[in-house]
């Protein structure tokens, strides 16, 4: 019998196909028979969906609100910006945050109560820290 659905994956708000571009066939446990069909998620699909679940200016203002005054928002990526960078040329339909340099994060927290403190970029890791302020003010 033929497989009676076909469902793709749904990544940031769009079905997508996945990188692996294979499906796996889905079987009723109780007929035996194959009911539909879902796509092959790969390691880099996982990553996908996981890096885009959030907004991150309001990830950020959330961060800022929850920071003591002078307590510190830590932004770290373990696969750091190439990681991204090669997720993004694999899979082109999907939207993937950037992983923000010094000015690009400032921009993002201008008008939030948090300076930029620094951002490391090592081909394996990014770190940004961001420090709150007693109120908004423009980044320097």
């Amino acid at each position: 019998m033929a497989a009676r659905w076909k469902y793709d994956l749904y990544i940031d708000g769009k079905w997508t196909r996945g990188a692996a571009d294979q499906d796996i066939t889905v079987i009723d446990p109780a007929t035996e028979e194959q009911v539909g069909l879902v796509p092959e998620a790969t390691v880099a699909d996982a990553r996908a969906a996981i890096s885009t679940l959030f907004d991150p200016k309001l990830a950020l203002s959330a961060a800022s609100g929850l920071a003591a005054r002078g307590g510190r928002v830590v932004v770290s990526h373990p696969l750091g910006a190439p990681f991204v960078k090669q997720l993004r040329g694999a899979m082109p339909d999907l939207i993937l945050h950037e992983l923000p340099g010094k000015a690009a994060l400032a921009k993002l927290v201008e008008f939030e109560a948090l300076r930029v403190l620094g951002v490391e970029e090592e081909e394996e890791l990014y770190i940004a820290t961001l420090v709150r302020t007693p109120r908004r003010a423009p980044q320097p």
